[in-house]
């Protein structure tokens, strides 16, 4: 007779339902085979519960434990495994753990079949026979249906291991009930098909059929595996090709698997993501997550590409996960991680922030006669900068209007270390600044963030160097509010970690990234979810416990609530008013100890209108001085940072203006602070120690302002 071979492909290629409505791992279940009223109906009985399910929204699995090995003897050889081999069983009798799987005709009445004698040499009865014929099955190995005698024998009713023939069927009287051993050669998922018939009439005669019906067998399911190269060498351009990391295993369809890969320092860029969902992160990002099936996830892989941003060796870490489909729930999802090292030649670019895809590109506006278009130009120090004489720095940058250009000034000589464009000088939309020690070398380094109309890039500069050597963005890329930057270490681990907080048109979201690991490690809105002023952030002990607090101002839209969150627990401590209750001019926040007692203070400035300024002690929110810094408070509002300027070892602080100001920055005695706020008019702390102008005179834009 003619034999079909036994089709042994991969689930992804062919189709398949949209996914299983059950998923039966053990207790006692039949696949009951009723003929009632002249109709088949073929459904998985749950004996325990007294339920069924359809057979093609059901999914039976077989677990690790139900793994054995092929018996040496010639007789299993159906099995088609090989001696010695796995092969994975769900058997006749009941086991506690493992689906108790059989046939059962008991909702169907004998008397309406007819009797005939079955020839067939495993029967030799005469019953009402309902036969079980199997038609079909895909799958990575081999399928068997077999019972064991009285005597240790295998009776045989399926195999597939030399071909499908008219032999691979199964007998079940009416109103019956059967059980076999189930058995399969290779982990994975397999759909087997079959077929119900019998007659209503004696002798063979008026014969009836269900039509193919389908079972779906999940068989200790393999997870995935990664494949990825050995360490790898990258140039900044053209980009470096990682179309040799690929996936095997496991059969999910229609089912996704889900990918992460992530990259220590640089962007990863898919070229074509047909087939996948991008579901964490961003294409061209450091941090992406895919789903797709197996075969569309490689596909993808095969176009992604790494573009490094610093010097820096780079590690590329990618995670698989089967998302635990096709496995019971009590069992865990199977993740392979596998990483591998990125050597990096060349000079880096200068860096840009990426442009929002949907969004046009920053316009470049007019600035003053004889400047670039949208480009500050630096000024060096007037003759009236006064010498430094702190191992320290002092940092400035533009804001709206002017290009994203950083000055770094070495506290001690009053000379510029440095000045670069933290992104692309096209762009105008300001740059926020925070200094801290993020590598770890105890030299001061710049973090830089984007303002208005870039993404919510953060970018760390080397102290010593001026290059970049962290990149990462804070928050959804496709947010173009810009983002406020500060640093300090919230987890006493002796590093300093970078506090973001959302720009205008974003919630007041707080995030921290550890200044280690980059992973974050504090989230949460430090005012109603529904303010859409953005949030401004800053770090200091103001309670003399060793560990900074978060500091928080709401932005425009927000009132002068300031708040402070333990940097340990991320919950809230204390807040006080800044500045009357009804004023919603958006508020900017700066602290440090300012007396040498170990409690930071705090202080805090508007964001947008009058520019005066006030300290507070952090522990108790107590008001201490006003200081007024620009003629009559004149409403530009104000950025504020602090800086040992003139070597007594205590802060002093930087007030710089807001938009509309002439670029003015200056630096007023943290130690001498006036006295205590508790009459009106205020007391008011002594003229500045010196002001310069940051960039030209003719820019208004106004100055961010940071030091140590």
């Amino acid at each position: 007779m003619t034999r079909n071979r036994l089709k042994l492909i991969e689930l992804e290629s062919r189709t398949t339902p949209a996914g299983f409505g059950t998923l039966l791992f053990e207790d006692h279940t039949d696949i009951r085979t009723d003929f009632v009223g002249g109709s088949w109906n073929v459904r998985p009985h749950q004996t325990v519960t007294d339920t069924f399910s359809p057979a093609n929204d059901t999914l039976f699995y077989v677990p690790a434990n139900a793994k054995a090995a092929q018996p040496s003897d010639s007789k299993f050889a159906f099995l088609g495994a090989g001696s010695g081999k796995d092969v994975w069983i769900l058997p006749q009798t009941q086991q506690s753990g493992i689906l108790f799987l059989g046939f059962s005709g008991e909702g169907t009445n004998p008397s309406d079949l007819g009797k005939y004698l079955e020839t067939d040499s495993r029967v030799g009865a005469t019953l009402q026979w309902i036969t079980l014929d199997l038609v079909n099955a895909t799958g990575p190995g081999q399928f068997s249906l077999y019972q064991i005698d009285s005597g240790g024998n295998p009776v045989v009713w399926m195999d597939t291991a030399d071909g499908i023939t008219a032999e691979d069927i199964a007998f079940l009287g009416a109103g019956g009930h059967i059980h076999y051993n189930w058995a399969f050669t290779a982990k994975g998922i397999y759909e087997i098909e079959m077929k119900a018939s019998s007659y209503t009439g004696d002798n063979k005669t008026n014969p009836t059929s269900s039509g193919v019906f389908k079972l779906f067998f999940s068989v200790d399911p393999p997870g995935p595996v990664n494949t990825v190269p050995a360490t790898q060498s990258a140039t900044f351009a053209p980009p470096l090709s990682l179309s040799t990391i690929r996936i095997d295993g496991p059969f999910t369809a229609p089912k996704p698997l889900e990918t992460r890969l992530t990259v220590s320092q640089g962007k990863l860029t898919f070229g074509d993501t047909t087939g996948i969902s991008i579901v964490g992160g961003a294409n061209g990002s450091s941090d992406v997550t895919i789903q797709g099936v197996r075969d569309a996830v490689n596909s993808a892989l095969q176009t992604l590409n790494y573009t490094p941003i610093t010097t820096d060796k780079a590690t590329f870490t990618i995670a698989t996960s089967d998302l635990g489909y096709y496995r019971p729930p009590s069992l865990a999802v199977q993740t392979d991680t596998d990483s591998f090292q990125i050597d990096i030649f060349g000079t880096p670019p200068p860096p840009t922030v990426p442009t929002v895809p949907g969004t046009p590109t920053v316009p470049v506006v007019p600035t003053v006669p004889g400047t670039s278009p949208g480009v500050v130009t630096p000024v060096s120090p007037p003759s009236a900068f006064p010498s430094f004489t702190t191992d320290h720095i002092l940092v400035t940058s533009a804001g709206p209007g002017g290009g994203p250009h950083i000055r770094v000034v070495d506290a001690t000589t009053g000379a510029e270390k440095f000045s670069f464009f933290a992104y692309d000088p096209k762009f105008t939309g300001g740059v926020r600044i925070a200094v801290a020690d993020i590598t770890g070398d105890g030299i001061s380094d710049v973090i830089a963030a984007a303002g208005p109309g870039g993404g919510p890039h953060v970018q760390v500069f080397d102290g010593v160097t001026g290059r970049s050597v962290r990149s990462f963005f804070a928050y959804d890329p496709k947010f173009t509010g810009g983002i406020w930057v500060a640093a300090a270490d919230i987890n006493n681990d002796g590093r300093a970690d970078i506090i973001t907080g959302a720009g205008e048109g974003g919630g007041p979201h707080v995030q921290v990234f550890d200044g280690i690991t980059g992973s974050v490690i504090r989230s949460f809105f430090a005012y109603d979810s529904a303010l859409r002023g953005g949030v401004n952030v800053t770090a200091a002990d103001t309670n003399a416990d060793g560990i900074a607090e978060i500091i928080t101002a709401a932005g425009v839209g927000g009132g002068p609530d300031v708040r402070i969150f333990s940097g340990l627990t991320g919950g809230m401590m204390r807040s006080f008013l800044a500045f009357d209750a009804t004023e919603r001019t958006g508020f900017v926040v700066t602290a440090a100890d300012l007396d040498g007692d170990r409690r930071a203070e705090i202080i805090v400035g508007s964001m947008t209108g009058d520019s005066f300024v006030r300290v507070f002690e952090g522990s108790t929110g107590r008001v201490i001085t006003r200081i007024t810094p620009f003629p009559n408070g004149s409403a530009q509002g104000v950025r504020l940072g602090v800086v040992d300027f003139n070597g007594d070892k205590q802060p002093d602080i930087l007030i710089a203006p807001g938009s509309g100001g002439r670029p003015t920055v200056q630096i007023f005695n943290g130690s001498r602070r006036g006295g205590v706020e508790t009459t009106s008019p205020f007391i008011e702390t002594a003229g500045p120690l010196t002001a310069f102008d940051a960039y030209s005179p003719e820019f208004l834009g106004g100055v961010f302002v940071a030091g140590s």
